[in-house]
């Protein structure tokens, strides 16, 4: 037999063959569905615990912000909605806190796929340029809403030591 030949099955293997791989894909799993945390189990009932509209912004003003990024302008495609959102969640060690972010919405009809941006590191006079400021010059308020103008919804955590958790040392910042 040649590399290229094929073994001959009888038909009726093939008949039951068939069928059985018809059915195989539509079996049921047997993984149990997720559940929500409760206070019971140690994990927080409520998690997301406040939002804010920080604006609504037009296409020409998104494409306005990256201007000296060639052709970036002309990927948007809708106004989006900036919100401000804060959460409870837990540190390295296991305490509770509150973090922030944000979550940038395009004005679209229709459902819309979810990005995660995550951003580089911030050194400690950069805090204003977290996610959830939204301030002018960030990456969040220039490229990535550009991105979320394309059809993304994107949701940028600040992480914590940054935001609403500024008070507390990012866990992987090192001092002298």
């Amino acid at each position: 037999m040649s590399l290229f030949q094929f073994p001959r099955f009888p038909k009726r293997y093939i008949l039951f063959l068939f069928p059985a791989l018809l059915t195989a894909s539509a079996c049921k799993s047997t993984t149990a569905e997720p559940t929500t945390p409760t206070e019971a189990d140690g994990g927080s009932a409520t998690v997301l615990t406040g939002s804010t509209l920080i604006g609504e912004y037009s296409a020409a003003t998104l494409a306005g912000r990256v201007q000296g990024v060639p052709l970036a302008g002309a990927l948007v495609r809708y106004p989006i909605r900036a919100y401000r959102l804060t959460y409870r969640t837990r540190t390295p060690e296991g305490a509770e806190t509150t973090a922030s972010g944000a979550v940038l919405v395009p004005v679209a009809t229709g459902p819309l796929p979810v990005l995660s941006y995550q951003h580089g590191t911030l050194e400690p006079s950069s805090e204003t340029q977290a996610p959830s400021y939204y301030a002018a010059g960030s990456d969040v308020w220039s490229v990535v809403s550009v991105l979320a103008s394309t059809g993304f919804v994107v949701s940028a955590p600040d992480y914590i030591g940054y935001g609403a958790s500024k008070a507390l040392p990012h866990p992987y910042e090192h001092a002298a």
